[in-house]
């Protein structure tokens, strides 16, 4: 299940604003995500403070990733990675669409082999947005 929730916590902290040549960077700050649910219909929006942090860190935390390619395409990046962690083969492909630097939306479908927790893929959509500069006294996170 930590894969499980490792992978989820991947899409929600990630943005796609591009430089021309540079992996796109999500902008340090407060968030607003909203997850969409299984129905399609969006959860209640959660705030987060998050570190700035490169398309290129999205599977840091997956293991050793055999397959690991980064592609953009106009305001889209696109990630295809297979990795390896805990026993598990992770197959992800994720396509992160920006609208500027400070909104994007994610989309994710990852496949576990063996299962985790009886569970072989997963879906996951959201939209964040940046609020701007973190309140005072908040730490922001990775």
């Amino acid at each position: 299940m930590r894969l499980h929730a490792g992978l989820a916590v991947v899409v929600l902290l990630l943005s796609a604003s591009a430089q021309a040549g540079e992996l796109p960077v999500r902008p340090a700050g407060e968030w607003q995500v909203t997850v969409m649910g299984p129905d399609g219909k969006p959860r209640a929006p959660r705030t987060y403070c998050y570190a700035a942090r490169s398309v290129g860190d999205i599977t840091s935390g997956l293991g050793e990733c055999a397959r690991n390619h980064i592609s953009q395409a106009g305001p889209t990046t696109t990630i295809e990675a297979s990795c390896l962690k805990d026993g598990h083969t992770i197959a992800m492909h994720m396509a992160l669409t920006s609208a500027g630097e400070t909104a994007y939306h994610a989309r994710m479908h990852a496949t576990y082999s063996p299962p985790i927790a009886g569970m072989s893929t997963m879906d996951m959509e959201s939209d964040s947005k940046w609020l701007g500069p973190c309140p005072p006294g908040v730490q922001p996170v990775h």
